[in-house]
């Protein structure tokens, strides 16, 4: 495992994910900070392994996508956690997003209560050699705000308020400031040594 992510050489990476919210994120990245890097969708189901580790899942998603490829992929996992509720949902949250929908997370917790979301990349350059980046973003629920941005593709960022702003993720990203607070793209920052 490498430390650093070794992107030098590396002009085609293929983003495996079949949520056109989070790959227009990462396009985005990589055109205004990595513009000689050609980055690629692939959609391609991957089997998640059961389990509340969520560096586990990232990497076993990577080298099923390696197995698939045999290129250079790029995998995420991402987990949404509640401070109420200990490691939930956490690894399970599509499927919690999907049974509850909003109205039913709505039931389980109030504006205001403590949220963090976290995201594990896994970028594969070959069989054996890869590096895992990890970014957490602390931050409170809020069901007040404009739902009427609300995308399936990118549930949370509606409800999210990040700490240091009083708007949500989608609320920034509609106004045009949301990079400093957007997860995905904390996480490519440092996955390439930019920093936040």
């Amino acid at each position: 495992m490498h430390q650093e992510p070794l992107l030098h050489g590396i002009t085609e990476l293929y983003y495996v994910t079949g949520n056109p919210a989070k790959y227009e994120e990462a396009v985005a990245f990589f055109v205004k900070y990595l513009p000689h890097i050609t980055l690629k969708q692939c959609d391609i189901d991957l089997q998640e392994i059961q389990t509340l580790d969520q560096k586990a899942i990232a990497l076993a998603k990577a080298r099923q996508a390696w197995d698939y490829l045999k290129k250079p992929v790029l995998v995420d996992d991402t987990g949404v956690y509640f401070d109420s509720y200990e490691n939930f949902p956490g690894t399970m949250t599509k499927f919690i997003y999907k049974t509850l929908g909003l109205k039913g997370l709505f039931k389980l917790l109030e504006t205001g209560e403590r949220m963090s979301i976290r995201i594990v990349l896994v970028c594969m350059y070959d069989e054996n050699e890869y590096s895992v980046i990890e970014e957490i973003i602390n931050g409170t629920f809020d069901k007040t705000h404009r739902l009427d941005l609300h995308r399936t593709e990118a549930p949370f960022d509606t409800v999210f308020i990040p700490d240091g702003v009083d708007e949500t993720v989608e609320e920034l990203r509609f106004n045009g400031k949301a990079e400093p607070f957007q997860y995905r793209m904390r996480a490519l920052k440092k996955f390439v040594g930019l920093g936040i």
